[in-house]
């Protein structure tokens, strides 16, 4: 067996990237950018206002005082999307709105609340700096400058710039093309009656929205039977995507035939077995690009190994340049006893919050089982243990991944 670790790293060796694809930017949330993004013009392309005021030179306001305004003619107005503005002579000022281009001759904005307009002029009662609510052109990006580079998550603030470029469409990698199927004589649908000895197919539901989540384009391929001849037809149909996912049939029992049956039809083995607890007999492999993921048969298994080793190759394959989960610092507030030699993915509820740290404070889940699929289900996040650490104390510092924050 391998670690954690050297697990991931193993299998991201492997990761083929997608296809380069051009999508809709309305569309494009979720996705990734697939190449940079450089602005094309300065932006703002031209000096304008901060806000509703009055342009003005800031000489003709040098002596202006709360006592003794100066008062200046208004010379006419300046509206935003009208074309180039007037010039501004000396001794004058004209009224502008926000996002009017600041005319020739001008130095500063006086906003609106701060003069008094009268009959054909405005009086101004206090001196204006030069640049006073204006935005200088170029003064967010210049042209030329990168602004978005490859592997970047498109969310509403990337759509948001994109747009203010005047792009339309932009480039993403595809999407991965996910294969799931299960396997095992035991697995019957929800709604369907059960005989002794059989159970719901429960992990063809909770991951399918799961690989959703990180992207993948899913094709359920149903269900196969614990024999030799039906796994391989079976597995035979996966290798035309990009990820075939297996649960179950991947341990040492005598009706376990994904692995076999996978280096049988040509795939490589990546590894087999990692160095934690729950999902240890984890199975990967490749046959040409396809990456075949022979998860675990139990159900907490089968999540915890697809978040900490699907997830991550399939946002690499997308080529997001960050794939780790988003674990963060917690607290112990009782122990949590782990087997040595192992990195336990323990599940964790909440105990309040650290005094000293102001860390979320976490205590074991009453079911740790890789069965307890309840457990894991109200639970509010894993807690990593790493394989060289004992049992952890009250006290003792955790990493936390957060439910919430991840689904």
């Amino acid at each position: 067996m391998i670690g954690v670790q050297a697990a991931l790293d193993q299998l991201l060796a492997e990761v083929d990237p997608q296809p380069v694809q051009s999508t809709d930017l309305l569309n494009a949330a979720g996705r990734f950018l697939a190449e940079p993004v450089a602005a094309l013009r300065d932006a703002p392309p031209f000096d304008n206002s901060a806000m509703d005021g009055f342009a003005v030179r800031c000489a003709d306001l040098a002596a202006a005082a709360s006592d003794s305004p100066v008062v200046l003619p208004l010379h006419g107005e300046i509206i935003a999307g009208t074309g180039a503005a007037p010039q501004l002579e000396p001794g004058a000022t004209l009224r502008i709105n926000t996002g009017a281009p600041l005319p020739d001759g001008a130095q500063a904005v006086v906003r609106v609340e701060d003069v008094e307009i009268g009959e054909g002029n405005v009086k101004f009662f206090a001196p204006a700096p030069e640049g006073l609510a204006v935005r200088r052109a170029g003064e967010d990006f210049k042209a030329g400058a990168t602004l978005l580079r490859p592997g970047r998550r498109i969310d509403s603030r990337c759509i948001g710039l994109l747009a203010s470029l005047g792009l339309t469409r932009v480039p993403v990698a595809r999407l991965p093309r996910v294969a799931l199927l299960a396997s095992g004589d035991e697995l019957r649908e929800p709604g369907e009656p059960l005989a002794f000895g059989q159970i719901y197919n429960s992990s063809r539901y909770a991951l399918q929205p799961l690989l959703r989540s990180f992207g993948a384009e899913v094709h359920d391929l149903g269900k196969v039977g614990d024999t030799a001849e039906a796994t391989r037809e079976a597995l035979g149909r996966g290798f035309e995507f990009d990820a075939l996912i297996t649960t179950g049939g991947v341990s040492m029992g005598t009706h376990d035939f994904i692995r076999p049956v996978l280096i049988e039809l040509g795939a490589r083995q990546i590894f087999w077995k990692v160095k934690q607890r729950p999902g240890r007999p984890i199975f990967i492999a490749k046959k040409d690009r396809t990456l075949c993921f022979g998860l675990p048969g139990n159900p907490v298994s089968v999540f915890v190994t697809a978040l900490v080793y699907v997830r991550a190759a399939l946002l690499r394959m997308q080529g997001a340049t960050e794939v780790d989960l988003p674990w963060r610092p917690a607290v112990a507030a009782a122990a949590f006893k782990k087997k040595a030699g192992l990195t336990f993915f323990a599940r964790a509820d909440y105990a309040g919050e650290s005094v000293d740290a102001g860390l979320p404070a976490l205590v074991p889940s009453a079911g740790q089982g890789s069965h307890q699929f309840s457990a894991f289900s109200s639970s509010a996040g894993l807690v990593r243990i790493p394989e060289d650490s004992g049992d952890v104390q009250p006290g003792d510092s955790l990493e936390f991944l957060e439910f919430d924050r991840l689904f």
